[in-house]
C-alpha cells in the first residue's frame, strides 16, 4: 500500500477551463505525482487565495457542495497516484454582489501535509467579497481521481 503523497512529490497546475452552468467562479486544479513512487491522497486540502499584494483573502471555505454550488457532495475516498498520475480538485464560488478585490494566486496544502503548493495565473477571475455576501463562500471538492468526480448536481 502506498504512503501519503507529500507536498514535495506533488506539482500543482490549473486544469482545463471550467464552463460553469451559472455565473460561479470555478477553478479546476490538478495535483500530479512527480515522484518515482506511488502515493495516495485522501480528503480535502486546505486552500488560501491571495490578492496581488500577497494578502490572504478570508473566504468562508466549505468542504463539499451546497444548493448554490457545483461541487460534489460525495465523501472523500482514497486516491492512489502512480508516478505522473493526476488527481483533481474543484473550487467553486458564487459571484459577489459587490467585489472589492481579485484573487491572483492560491496555495493548497494537500491532505496530510503542512507545506503549501503555490499556483498563480495571469488573469484574475476569482472575485473577493466581504462577509455577508453570498459570494464569500468557497466550496472545495475532496481530492478525486477524475475531473468528472469533482462535480455534483444541485
Amino acid at each position: 500500500m502506498a504512503g501519503q503523497c507529500s507536498s514535495a512529490h506533488l506539482s500543482l497546475s490549473q486544469g482545463l477551463a471550467v464552463s460553469a452552468p451559472s455565473q460561479n467562479d470555478m477553478l479546476l486544479v490538478t495535483l500530479t505525482n512527480i515522484s518515482d513512487t506511488s502515493c495516495q491522497l485522501d480528503g480535502y486540502p486546505h486552500v488560501a487565495f491571495r490578492d496581488k499584494s500577497g494578502r490572504v483573502l478570508l473566504f468562508d471555505y466549505r468542504q463539499g457542495g451546497n444548493r448554490y454550488l457545483w461541487v460534489t457532495h460525495r465523501s472523500p475516498a482514497t486516491v492512489q497516484l502512480a508516478p505522473r498520475a493526476v488527481a483533481y480538485l474543484l473550487i467553486d464560488k458564487t459571484p459577489c454582489s459587490g467585489a472589492s478585490d481579485q484573487a491572483v494566486s492560491l496555495s493548497i496544502i494537500p491532505p496530510g501535509n503542512t507545506k503549501p503548493l503555490p499556483l498563480t495565473w495571469t488573469e484574475p477571475f476569482i472575485s473577493y467579497c466581504g462577509r455577508g455576501d453570498l459570494g464569500h463562500v468557497v466550496a472545495l471538492s475532496p481530492i478525486e481521481s477524475s475531473p468528472d468526480a469533482v462535480y455534483g448536481t444541485t
